[in-house]
């Protein structure tokens, strides 16, 4: 016999035993798995706490008007301003 004619024989050989074992696995419906117990799970409420701004250093999302923006480009401008000077000592 071949080396060809051996490896075929070798593949046809797996190829009847998979087939062979996935057939009677498939032809018993009945034994299925256990289903996996189900834990209860504890549920932890988080509170987030909100930090209170003071208003020097707020920024309106609600008044989009030019005088509101220009307020709060004041306020950036002044805390970049607190910034710098900070930085530098």
């Amino acid at each position: 016999m071949t080396d060809t004619a051996k490896a075929t024989l070798w593949v046809i050989i797996i190829l009847v035993l998979v087939g062979g074992i996935w057939w009677f696995v498939g032809s018993n419906p009945n034994q299925t798995p256990p289903p996996a117990p189900v834990e209860p799970v504890q549920v932890q409420a988080t509170t987030t706490e909100v930090q209170v701004e003071d208003a020097s250093t707020s920024i309106s999302i609600q008044d989009k008007t030019d005088e509101a923006l220009s307020t709060d480009l004041n306020k950036v401008d002044d805390q970049l301003k607190n910034l710098n000077t900070d930085s530098s000592n």
